[in-house]
C-alpha cells in the first residue's frame, strides 16, 4: 500500500467525493468522510450527489461570472469617466443615458440635469434634422464616422464636433 492508502485505510471508514464538473472538467472536488462510521452509500445516492455536485458547481460559476462581470463594469466606468473626448451613451430610443466627464464639461451640464433628456437637447436647432437622420443610419447600420454637427452648450454656446460612433 502506498502512504496515502495506509492513512486513509488507518484514519477513515468512509470517504465520499463528488467531482464538480464545469465544462466538463472537475474545477473541485467535495469531500464528505468519516472517521467513525463505515457507510455503503446507496446506489440511488449517487444521482442525487451528481445533481448536488451540478449545483454547487453552477453556483460556483455563477459566482465568479458575477465577479468578473463587476470588475469589468469598474474598468469600463474607470475608462468611460477619464477618457478625454466627448463621449455619452444613448438609448435605442435616441435618450442621454449617460456622459463622460468630458462631455459634461464641454456641455457645462451636471449630469442629473442632462441625463433622461433626448438627444435633441445637446444639439443646435440647425442641426437637428440631420442628427434625426443620421441616429436612425446608426441603429440601422451601427457605424457613424465623423459627421460634422453643431451642439449647444446649456449656456447656448455653438461648437462644432466631428461625431463617430459604433
Amino acid at each position: 500500500r502506498t502512504e496515502l492508502e495506509n492513512y486513509i485505510f488507518c484514519v477513515m471508514r468512509s470517504i465520499l467525493w463528488i467531482p464538480l464538473v464545469t465544462e466538463h472538467q472537475v474545477k473541485y472536488i467535495i469531500k464528505i468522510s468519516s472517521h467513525t462510521l463505515e457507510i455503503n452509500w446507496p446506489k440511488e445516492y449517487i444521482p442525487r450527489l451528481r445533481l448536488l455536485g451540478e449545483i454547487i458547481a453552477n453556483a460556483v460559476i455563477t459566482k465568479q461570472t458575477e465577479l468578473a462581470l463587476q470588475e469589468n463594469e469598474q474598468r469600463f466606468r474607470k475608462f468611460f469617466e477619464e477618457v478625454p473626448e466627448y463621449c455619452f451613451i444613448l438609448s435605442p430610443a435616441g435618450i442621454i443615458l449617460d456622459l463622460s466627464t468630458a462631455a459634461l464639461r464641454m456641455l457645462k451640464y451636471k449630469k442629473e440635469e442632462i441625463v433622461g433628456k433626448p438627444l435633441k437637447t445637446i444639439y443646435a436647432p440647425e442641426s437637428i434634422i440631420k442628427m434625426k437622420r443620421i441616429f436612425s443610419r446608426w441603429k440601422r447600420t451601427g457605424r457613424i464616422i465623423n459627421e460634422e454637427m453643431t451642439i449647444i452648450d446649456k449656456r447656448g454656446d455653438r461648437r462644432t464636433v466631428l461625431l463617430s460612433a459604433n
